[in-house]
């Protein structure tokens, strides 16, 4: 009979760089940071079987735009997010400055980003479309992408 042991603690798990799920559009999606709240592109991201087509913007302009929609439908939340985000982003920006100064010495474009962030978009699935005033998603279940919106349907 074999024994097998088993430790109280859980081992930890090697810490390994993220990796970017697609480079191209990681690109994109750093670009967007750099060039403030008012930037988007147009993008037509395809994933599982269904086609989303919108404005690809940045994290940041997400968050704004979700507390904008709370504002209306939850003014109470929309206010206690909004101090959160306001607090979480000086934190953010602090950790961008620093890694702003290491891209500068490295040439490097910053830590992959996991999700992305759509405004205006449709969803378009079989026969049906359905519009998405604020979308966000992960990048690994993006199965392709392109550059402008899909206008047929």
């Amino acid at each position: 009979m074999t024994t097998i042991e088993i430790d109280d603690e859980p081992s930890e798990l090697p810490k390994e760089p993220l990796q970017s799920v697609d480079p191209y559009l990681d690109m994109f999606l750093h670009r967007l940071v750099e060039m403030g709240s008012n930037a988007s592109v147009s993008v037509t991201l395809f994933i599982g079987g269904s086609v989303l087509t919108g404005d690809l913007i940045s994290y940041d302009t997400w968050q704004d735009h979700l507390v904008d929609s709370l504002a209306t439908a939850a003014p109470g939340l929309a206010a206690g997010m909004r101090e959160g985000i306001d607090a979480a982003k000086e934190e953010a920006e602090q950790g961008r400055q620093v890694g702003d100064e290491q891209e500068e010495s490295d040439g490097a474009l910053g830590p992959p980003r996991r999700f992305v962030h759509l405004k205006d978009a449709v969803l378009i699935n079989g026969g049906s479309t359905v519009a998405v005033p604020l979308w966000r998603g992960r990048m690994e279940c993006v199965d392709g992408w392109m550059l402008g919106r899909f206008q047929n349907f």
